[in-house]
């Protein structure tokens, strides 16, 4: 980048700061002026927060029977400013873009200006539809005909495209346009949220903490709330942003809104989930039914972040079966070594010791069916246990084990044999 290029890109940041902290004024140097243009490839259009248009070929047909009801809103850039425009819109949306070889317009003084699309796209798409197509009743009539011929039979292709065109707008002044034009067009909100998240993050990194989230919404027209809900949505994996898309396009039944997602980014943020979690939180809703009724299914995560926080709530729900499996392990070993493993230990040393007086028939050892089954059960849990660890015993210990633990069931069952035949048990 040259001195100059340098400077004048200087220059433009400082006229984009100014219209995004202090809005559009009289003293912003550009201006709206109404216009015409006669043939819809005539501008260029590039990527915005609107992915979705739907009903064009509707649209097309109602243009052509009453003409285009509202104007289109088209930049009309110098090159240094087209560039610019340009250079940012293919960083944020991940486009190659370039500057078209011909300029849209020259005026008297020779300087060539590029015509963009800033807000108006559904109402491009529509009017190339029409020159491309035609409309329903000339199809009718006609037949099917030499593009442009039906455009030029109405209205709209005599008289023109009705134009906005704002002349050497800042190219973030034109993008916060976009923006608030989607308020009064029915975005979907999954896809304004992305929008959202995308210019807000381009606009931290460009110009740091001057950038604001109330300062933010307020460049795009929407309250602190809707961005930050937004971000959040944009937080959850990528599987529940595409189920939401796909549910309001008809491809899925399962009822997914963006306001449930909303609730199970709640989720996420209050138990700070990773993704694995919060795809099992996300079908453990569903599950429930909570999708098809997004007041109870705000009414059940409040509960539940409540409980949390009053430290009622059972985290055990939060975990995936792999530490579900540790947990039980690690909270069983605990139980096993302040009371169980003693326990053992106090088996052991009674076995020894009443092994010297058993023979005299002063004790009945296994007098109590109870101790006798919960021996059986623990050498049983050994049996089970013993495929699972014969790989870590030492080579000879594990022939030993093997051996010790048939004896001892073989043991058993002569001692069942023998106190039944006694009558004992």
């Amino acid at each position: 980048m040259t001195a100059q290029e340098k400077q004048i890109r200087e220059k433009i940041n400082q006229e984009e700061l100014e219209v995004i902290l202090n809005g559009i004024t009289s003293d912003n140097n550009y201006q709206y002026v109404k216009g015409r243009i006669f043939a819809p490839y005539a501008y260029k259009v590039l990527g915005q927060p609107r992915k979705t248009f739907e009903q064009i070929e509707e649209l097309a047909n109602d243009i052509a029977r009453h003409r285009q009801l509202q104007s289109i809103i088209v930049a009309r850039f110098t090159k240094t400013y087209a560039l610019e425009y340009i250079r940012m819109n293919n960083e944020l949306w991940g486009l190659k873009n370039r500057l078209p070889v011909k300029p849209s317009f020259v005026d008297s003084d020779g300087v060539n200006y590029y015509d963009i699309l800033i807000a108006g796209e559904r109402r491009t798409r529509a009017i190339r539809y029409l020159f491309d197509h035609g409309c329903a009743d000339c199809l009718d009539k006609y037949g099917r005909e030499k593009p442009g011929t039906c455009y030029q039979r109405h209205p709209i292709g005599q008289d023109g495209i009705d134009v906005s065109f704002a002349i050497n707008i800042p190219p973030a002044a034109a993008i916060n346009i976009q923006f608030s034009e989607n308020i009064h067009n029915g975005v979907p909100t999954d896809e304004e949220a992305r929008g959202h998240q995308v210019w807000f993050r381009f606009l931290k990194k460009r110009y740091g903490n001057q950038i604001t989230l109330k300062l933010f919404s307020e460049c795009v027209g929407r309250n602190p709330n809707s961005i930050s809900d937004s971000v959040h949505f944009c937080q959850l994996p990528d599987q529940i942003q595409q189920d939401v898309a796909a549910y309001r396009m008809g491809k899925i039944k399962v009822k997914i809104t963006y306001g449930f997602a909303l609730q199970v980014a709640r989720l996420q943020r209050a138990f700070n989930l990773d993704n694995e979690q919060v795809i099992r939180e996300y079908r453990k809703l569903i599950e429930s039914k909570f999708n098809d009724n997004i007041s109870v299914c705000r009414a059940h995560v409040s509960e539940r972040i409540a409980q949390s926080k009053s430290g009622q709530g059972d985290l055990f729900f939060l975990m995936s079966e792999a530490q579900k499996k540790n947990f039980d392990i690690d909270n069983h070993l605990q139980i096993f070594q302040n009371s169980s493993l003693p326990g053992l230990r106090s088996l052991i040393a009674y076995l020894h010791a009443v092994a010297h007086v058993y023979v005299s028939g002063e004790i009945n050892l296994f007098s109590s069916k109870e101790i006798i089954d919960i021996y059986c059960k623990v050498v049983d849990a050994m049996a089970d246990l013993y495929p699972l660890i014969v790989d870590q015993l030492p080579k000879e210990k594990q022939v030993v084990v093997l051996e010790e633990i048939a004896k001892t069931k073989i043991a058993i069952q002569r001692l069942n044999k023998h106190f039944i035949s006694k009558g004992s048990l």
